[in-house]
């Protein structure tokens, strides 16, 4: 038994200093360079108070909440507890010479201008979709109606 400890101990000695040694992964760092590029940081900074406007608008209950909201969100929703998970998504989808052509956009003046006009991009692409879905909100009722009186037929006995 005494050997068994003996053996686990070096095991993880050489694994500790094995990871120690290990080279960076490059990969890993050009999928962080490229948010950093995008100023994913701030970005979510920004964000948390986009999400707490709209928990608020879904359920107007929680308007007297929002600083609890914003707390939580600081705490949980941050580049510390996020960053290195998103990373690895961005890792795990592109390749690293993919990663850092998507960096050098976002460094130059395009990349840049691209940033900072996408929040409102999106604000206004969201807009747009909501005033198209009401505009033909009566072809989906017809669509609704139609599937609703299909599936009545096939329930009544023949």
């Amino acid at each position: 038994m005494k050997h068994v400890a003996v053996v686990v101990v070096a095991l993880l000695a050489c694994a500790r200093a094995y990871a120690a040694d290990a080279p960076p992964d490059s990969h890993l760092a050009a999928a962080t360079e490229m948010l950093r590029a995008m100023n994913v940081e701030k970005q979510m900074e920004a964000g948390e108070n986009m999400m707490a406007d709209l928990m608020i608008q879904q359920n107007p209950t929680l308007g007297p909440y929002k600083d609890v909201i914003l707390k939580w969100a600081a705490g949980f929703l941050n580049w510390d507890m996020f960053g290195a998970r998103l990373a690895q998504m961005y890792k795990d989808a592109y390749t690293e010479s993919e990663l850092r052509d998507i960096t050098a956009f976002f460094k130059s003046r395009t990349g840049q201008k691209y940033i900072a006009t996408m929040p409102k991009m999106m604000h206004d692409q969201s807009e747009l979709g909501s005033m198209m879905a009401r505009e033909h909100a009566d072809e989906l009722q017809a669509m609704l109606r139609a599937r609703a009186e299909e599936i009545q037929r096939q329930m009544k006995p023949q």
